[in-house]
């Protein structure tokens, strides 16, 4: 008896694994848009699965931010709100620059690397066409940025408030591409920063953080990006 158990329990998380890989990719496809109710009954229909996988997966998508849950109403796809967008771009423009100076202040040859090599890895992901890669390389660029900072609590909090962003894109990539749009300008604005973090720049670390933010995408969604001071810092 204890022996099923134990490959029960092995086997669970492989199901529930491959539910939210299905939806993650059915959610980032366009399957679901942003705000469409996510049944479990008719998920566990199309997965062809009992719904106790479908519940542990859309848990494991809800960390994500791709699924939102409200009790007595269910579960939906994740959509943020413009004044959510807003009110998480003026929390990053008061703390990423923050993140960045202290990030300046640690910086080594040697604790460069990572986000160096952040940088690199999504240069070479801009042309792609998936979204899920560049989202991803894009987030593990900042990440790389906080951790240089030496601040955990401040790492922290800009993962949990800036993670919601990140999915929005990566979940509106294919609004982006049939609009034209693309980011392989992305890399050059986030170039910016790590000028700020190696001490090549006279600007400060908002005015770097600002101007990647004009030169990104944030810009598409019509953000209210507060514009770039022209000062200079001696």
């Amino acid at each position: 008896m204890q022996r099923r158990k134990s490959k029960a329990a092995s086997a669970s998380p492989t199901l529930r694994d491959k539910v939210a890989g299905a939806l993650r990719q059915a959610i980032v496809d366009g399957d679901y848009s942003p705000g469409d109710p996510l049944g479990e009954i008719e998920l566990a229909r199309r997965f062809r699965v009992s719904r106790g996988p479908v519940r542990e997966a859309m848990i494991q998508l809800e960390n994500e931010f791709l699924v939102r849950s409200y009790p007595n109403r269910g579960s939906f796809v994740y959509q943020l709100s413009q004044g959510e967008f807003d009110e998480i771009l003026d929390l990053r423009i008061r703390l990423e620059p923050l993140a960045m100076e202290h990030a300046r202040a640690n910086a080594t040859a040697e604790n460069l690397v990572p986000l160096k090599s952040a940088l690199q890895e999504l240069e070479q992901q801009a042309d792609s066409s998936d979204s899920h890669e560049i989202a991803e390389k894009d987030f593990k660029f900042h990440l790389a940025l906080w951790e240089l900072s030496g601040r955990p609590m401040l790492q922290d909090l800009l993962v949990h408030i800036t993670r919601p962003m990140f999915v929005f894109f990566r979940i509106n990539w294919n609004k982006y591409r049939r609009a034209g749009l693309g980011f392989e300008h992305v890399p050059h604005s986030h170039q910016l920063i790590v000028d700020y973090v190696e001490g090549n720049t006279n600007l400060s670390a908002q005015e770097c953080f600002l101007q990647s933010l004009h030169g990104g995408a944030l810009q598409l969604e019509g953000a209210q990006v507060p514009p770039v001071p022209t000062t200079v810092t001696p």
